[in-house]
């Protein structure tokens, strides 16, 4: 807390970093301050079976949704990998019409360089 652990934002945040950490090693619902020890607030009351039931249902809910992101997730990357062949394929095929297409060019070109040329006849009036 400021100024008691700090003054400038980088030691109150290594600080107050720290303290959390140490928090989190002892259990769930415990404080610590910076130098201090941790105070844990603990229920001692043992959980009852309908609190169990209502976790376990919790439990088998997210597992459940669990499955269903997943297999959606699978459906979608196998369109996509059917897409990317679609698209491989597709381009397979614009290169070859390509190189086809060249070829006809290439020889067109030839023919019209090996055709003698005569010279222009003067129009007629």
């Amino acid at each position: 807390m400021y100024p008691d652990d700090g003054e400038d934002s980088d030691t109150l945040i290594n600080r107050a970093d720290a303290a959390m950490y140490l928090a989190k090693r002892y259990e769930d619902g415990g404080i610590v301050f910076h130098g201090g020890k941790p105070r844990i607030e603990r229920n001692l009351q043992p959980p009852t079976l309908d609190s169990l039931r209502q976790r376990l249902v919790y439990y088998e809910r997210a597992m459940a949704e669990h499955e269903r992101r997943l297999a959606q997730l699978q459906e979608a990357n196998e369109q996509l990998v059917l897409a990317a062949l679609g698209v491989q394929e597709l381009q397979v095929a614009q290169r070859t019409r390509h190189c086809a297409v060249v070829a006809v060019v290439g020889a067109t070109a030839l023919a019209v360089r090996a055709t003698p040329r005569r010279p222009p006849t003067p129009a007629r009036s």
